[in-house]
This record gives structure tokens, C-alpha cells and sequence, in this order.
């Protein structure tokens, strides 16, 4: 007796849930009850691409971890399985990570990096839904700059608006600085 089996010459329709029922039969011609599969939905049509992704902001001071979200996506049929995320050095680019696994989150705080001062850093995510199938890309982040450098210091304050004064002011209600 075969314990698996594969229909073909169906004309099955996208979107609809089929189940598959199994009945035992012995050799005296006695049949079981019957007991059906949780069913399987024909989804051939991929997901929407992610709508927008965006970083943590304009700049970062980590070299190992960057952060991002990015809008949902929709699948009728299957759902979303999950998200893909590409970084690169250039928009489009997949030279730093390369379809990383996001899981079904839409967001990602992916951890270790070799990031490098001064380089602008860009962000993609791809969505897969239940069946397989992915979406293409979103567009890219606007980037985001890593900078480690400490501002030079100011090499001089002033009291009062002009050069420096060593006496307190008269008003009881500010302060000014040069």
C-alpha cells in the first residue's frame, strides 16, 4: 500500500484551500472512517514588495549594528513568511549583508557588522510569502553615515557678547556667551 500520493491534471484555482481524505481499506473490503489533510491554499502570485524601509537616522556612532523598519507587506493566499534584508555601500548594494533573514518582524536591529567611519550605508528588504514565492525589492534607504570622529573642542567661551566681561550682568533673567 503507497503511504503517499500525487494528483495530477488538476485545474485548481489560485486562492482556493483543497483538501486532501484518506480512507483505509483491508482485504475483507472493510473501510475506515475518513480523515482529511488541514488543506493547502494555491497561491501563485508573490507578495507586494515592502512599500518603504528606513534606517535609525542620518548618521550612527556603532560600528558593529545598524537599525531599520520598513512597511509591511501583504499576501493574500499564503501570508508573509518572512523579510530579506540587504545593506550595501551603495544604493541597491548587497556588499555588506546579502538577503539576511529578518524573520516576519518589520524591523531589524542587525548586529554583527563591520561597519566603517565615513561610509554611507544603504538598506533594502524583500518580502517571501507562504508558498515560496518573494516580492522584488523596496527602494532604498536614504542611507545612514557612520561617524565615530569626536568634534574638535571650542577653544574658547567668552562671557557677554563681546570680549570676555568679569563681572556679572544686571539682569536677574539671562546670560550670554561667545
Amino acid at each position: 500500500a503507497a503511504l503517499s500520493t500525487t494528483t495530477t491534471g488538476l485545474s485548481l484555482t489560485a486562492g482556493v484551500t483543497y483538501y486532501y481524505g484518506v480512507k483505509a481499506e483491508n482485504y475483507a473490503g472493510l473501510v475506515s472512517s475518513g480523515i482529511y489533510t488541514n488543506g493547502v491554499t494555491v497561491d501563485q502570485g508573490a507578495p507586494a514588495a515592502p512599500a518603504s524601509i528606513t534606517d535609525e537616522g542620518d548618521y550612527t556612532i556603532s560600528l558593529t549594528q545598524l537599525h531599520f523598519s520598513w512597511s509591511a507587506s501583504t499576501d493574500a493566499e499564503s501570508g508573509i513568511a518572512k523579510y530579506y534584508l540587504c545593506i550595501g555601500t551603495f544604493p541597491g548594494g548587497t556588499d555588506e549583508v546579502n538577503d539576511y533573514d529578518a524573520g516576519t518582524a518589520t524591523y531589524c536591529i542587525k548586529t554583527g557588522l563591520n561597519l566603517t567611519t565615513g561610509v554611507t550605508y544603504y538598506a533594502k528588504v524583500k518580502a517571501k510569502n507562504g508558498a515560496g514565492l518573494e516580492s522584488g525589492y523596496s527602494g532604498n534607504t536614504d542611507g545612514i553615515t557612520v561617524d565615530t570622529t569626536t568634534p574638535t573642542a571650542i577653544p574658547d567661551v567668552k562671557d557677554g557678547m563681546g570680549s570676555d566681561i568679569a563681572y556679572s550682568t544686571i539682569s536677574l533673567t539671562q546670560l550670554s556667551a561667545n
